[in-house]
């Protein structure tokens, strides 16, 4: 990115940032109250509880694993030096 534009820049990765942690807790949390019956309000089991939070934690470690991934595999091969 240009000098003329990192703040642009800086900006765009910040909101992309926020927006893709609002959405990621929204859906977390809607995978785990979506798990949840209705039988297992505020008294229902421990095992119904954490069933749900295994379902809902199984996805966001997936995109994690998935991201890393294409991270290492797609980075850069050679850093370019700074042409004076």
């Amino acid at each position: 990115v240009p000098d003329r534009d990192a703040g642009s820049a800086s900006g765009g990765v910040q909101s992309f940032q926020q927006v893709g942690g609002a959405l990621g807790v929204a859906i977390t949390g809607q995978l785990f109250f979506g798990h949840l019956t209705p039988a297992s309000g505020p008294g229902g089991s421990y095992a119904t509880y954490i069933d749900s939070l295994h379902q809902a934690l199984f996805y966001p470690v997936f995109a994690f694993g998935l991201t890393a991934l294409a991270v290492f595999f797609l980075r850069p091969q050679s850093m370019p030096g700074k042409v004076s």
